[in-house]
């Protein structure tokens, strides 16, 4: 890897690394670069990361505040952090897999805000963008049913009004999503730390 091009890192690549990552995982498998156990902590130096992408992670972390301090820890001053984990009112991408300890709704990452008044928390990260995805991954594709094209448009639709802005999100979260479920959600972080 050349020393001046920016170090991303994919926590729990498994078998997929987005390219051009260094691939991070607990099992060793094809693509992964670097084996450890993310609870024990990720063996990089100090802000010496550039972007985090981790997919279907942090919901199987025993700790998740001292995870989210070590990836702090190695993000260098504005370092983007995207993650994707099931939504809390999906029982189907949360519960289905025993290996989850825990759910997520948009609020999580609010507690590591810098105006966050979490004062045992010293990771603190901006919130740059949000998604609801009906769909797991916000999967796009063509159903070869009716049922499934319904569904489909129906999804999209929805997925739109809820990210429309951080209101409609809430009012998704509180009272569509106990009826109708969301899949996943998507978070974007810039880590903050000061000079």
């Amino acid at each position: 890897m050349n020393p001046d091009s920016p170090l991303v890192l994919d926590l729990g690549c498994g078998t997929r690394k987005t390219p051009g990552a260094v691939g991070v995982d607990r099992v060793a498998a094809p693509g992964v670069d670097v084996v450890c156990n993310f609870d024990v902590g990720l063996p990089f130096a100090d802000s010496s990361v550039d972007e985090i992408i981790t997919s279907h992670v942090v919901e199987h972390v025993a700790d998740l505040s001292k995870t989210m301090e070590d990836i702090w820890r190695i993000c260098r001053p504005g370092a983007r952090v995207r993650i994707w984990t099931p939504h809390f009112s999906s029982g189907m991408a949360s519960w289905s897999d025993p290996t989850h300890r825990r759910t997520f709704t948009s609020r999580t990452f609010e507690y590591f805000l810098p105006e966050s008044n979490t004062h045992y928390l010293r990771a603190r990260f901006r919130i740059e963008a949000q998604r609801l995805h009906y769909h797991l991954g916000g999967v796009r594709r063509r159903s070869p049913s009716l049922w499934h094209g319904l569904e489909y448009r129906f999804g999209r639709w929805l997925e739109g009004w809820a990210n429309r802005n951080r209101i409609n999100m809430q009012r998704a979260e509180r009272f569509v999503s106990r009826l109708i479920p969301f899949e996943e959600l998507y978070v974007e972080l810039r880590a903050e730390k000061n000079p």
